[in-house]
């Protein structure tokens, strides 16, 4: 169990960022027929970097880069591992990411969770490859 606290570091203004969470929701009509509707948080705070450096795949079906980055937030981010949820998506610096897996950080400060999130779609943030 780690003996420091470090929230007033991962809550400075200086060192986090903001990113939007887009939560991807399933509601059922009058009718029981399932529709989906999307919440979106808007300017979650949050330590975001880079995981990995984006790799280029080519592919006989086009081309897409790989990334993953790592949030330490006190925002419940979710993979979608529970029944009738589905993965936050994160979007940071023009990118969209699904968030991969989520870790209790709470250790390090009170209410922190660690989350891993993967690029997502074909051309990395910044636009076509």
């Amino acid at each position: 169990m780690p003996l420091q606290d470090v929230s007033d570091v991962l809550d400075d203004a200086d060192f986090s960022d903001f990113f939007d969470v887009v939560r991807p929701g399933v509601l059922a009509q009058d009718t029981g027929v399932p529709f989906e509707q999307d919440t979106t948080f808007n300017s979650v705070a949050g330590v975001v970097a880079p995981a990995s450096s984006g790799t280029l795949q080519l592919l006989p079906e086009g081309s897409f880069q790989q990334g993953t980055i790592t949030i330490i937030t006190r925002f419940r981010l979710q993979t979608g591992s529970g029944v009738g949820y589905q993965a936050d998506r994160v979007v940071w610096h023009g990118g969209t990411y699904t968030v991969v897996n989520v870790s209790d950080w709470s250790g390090y400060g009170s209410g922190f969770v660690q989350a891993t999130a993967t690029l997502t779609g074909v051309n990395p943030p910044g636009g076509p490859i």
